[in-house]
């Protein structure tokens, strides 16, 4: 039930107007590492698939900050109880606070 919860939260309670879009030189860098030819495909089929990698390299993103906004917010144990989310999923470890 929690876990249901948290995972709502993140794809649609959380808006992707709250989320700093992708920036474009992420998006040159990752079409920069794509091959310039490919033989055995056509000049649509590459644009298409191009297309649909992006789409998903932006999904991607935009959960992965949603799920960011929504760990920090669950820092805070009143917070937790308010959204009835008692546990955080797949949690980053904070910056010095563990060692490596």
């Amino acid at each position: 039930m929690c876990y249901e919860r948290y995972r709502l939260y993140v794809e649609q309670e959380i808006s992707r107007e709250y989320v700093a879009p992708m920036r474009q030189y992420w998006i040159n860098d990752i079409l920069d590492l794509i091959p310039g030819e490919f033989p055995d495909l056509t000049k649509e089929k590459i644009e298409m698939l191009i297309d649909n990698m992006l789409a998903e390299v932006g999904e991607y993103y935009y959960n992965a900050m949603r799920k960011a906004i929504l760990d920090y917010v669950l820092k805070n144990e009143e917070d937790k109880i308010r959204l009835g989310i008692m546990e955080v999923y797949r949690p980053v470890k904070d910056y010095g606070e563990h060692i490596y």
